[in-house]
């Protein structure tokens, strides 16, 4: 685990994601440790530089990331830190859907966005998944319908933004 910090010591000063992919690619262990820095919620600055690389990480190398999937799901459930919940939701977004505690995950999406206390970059990132998920079951779209709406009122550019794109996604989809 000590290797892992210092690694993550290092990226502080250099923000080499090129290097650490390449690194994390070759090296299942420091991957493994990687994600463990995560799941263990190892006090700032680690969890949080952790999951921002495992994001870049998982950009380019999405299939060694995909069988963690679930394990990644458990850490949305597990912390309250921003940085890692923005992180972690936006490698999820980078991978194939999983089925693993899948109605609670969704509760879960549902509850980021509607907490305010959330930062908007959450919201964001939990609508994106959304999406992913009214593609496989249209019927959830008139519950994020009222929930978005809900949220629209005194929200940020990003999340009126964000809601745009959304409906912009589902919109042309129903015109003939």
């Amino acid at each position: 685990m000590e290797e892992i910090k210092q690694i993550l010591n290092h990226f502080r000063k250099d923000r080499d994601f090129d290097g650490l992919t390449e690194l994390f690619t070759e090296n299942v262990e420091l991957r493994e440790d990687l994600f463990q820095i995560i799941k263990n919620k190892i006090e700032y600055p680690y969890s949080e530089h952790a999951s921002w690389i495992l994001t870049h990480f998982t950009k380019v190398k999405p299939t060694l990331t995909q069988k963690k999937s679930s394990l990644l799901i458990d850490i949305l459930f597990e912390t309250d830190n921003q940085s890692v919940l923005r992180n972690v939701l936006n490698t999820l977004n980078q991978l194939k859907l999983s089925d693993y505690r899948e109605s609670e995950f969704i509760d879960l999406l549902v509850n980021f966005i509607l907490d305010k206390n959330n930062k908007v970059a959450l919201h964001v990132c939990a609508i994106q998944m959304l999406i992913k998920f009214i593609k496989k079951y249209p019927d959830l779209k008139q519950e994020i319908d009222q929930v978005l709406t809900i949220q629209i009122d005194n929200a940020s550019p990003a999340l009126v933004s964000s809601v745009k794109s959304y409906h912009k996604i589902f919109d042309k989809k129903q015109k003939p």
